[in-house]
């Protein structure tokens, strides 16, 4: 599980490198840091199910919504607070 974290974590730090810095994201506040979680724990459970080849399609839709909201971030279509 610490791996799919780990590459969540990544692959989300990626997607919104196209508009934050690192030290911009090091200041978010609690509310966006709450936002991040939720998307980068519903990216780390699809690489984890489908790892173990239990990926269903809830598991699939969060994943799908949660890189959506990523790249809508990342795009200027929805804002993080700091």
């Amino acid at each position: 599980m610490n791996a799919g974290l780990d590459d969540a974590t990544a692959e989300v730090r990626a997607i919104l490198a196209a508009r934050y810095t690192r030290d911009e994201l090091s200041r978010l506040d609690d509310d966006a840091r709450a936002t991040l979680r939720l998307y980068t724990i519903d990216i780390a459970l699809y690489r984890v199910a489908l790892s173990f080849g239990r990926s269903n399609d809830r598991i699939k839709e969060r994943y799908d919504v949660a890189i959506q909201r990523l790249a809508a971030m990342a795009a200027g279509k929805a804002a993080l607070t700091f």
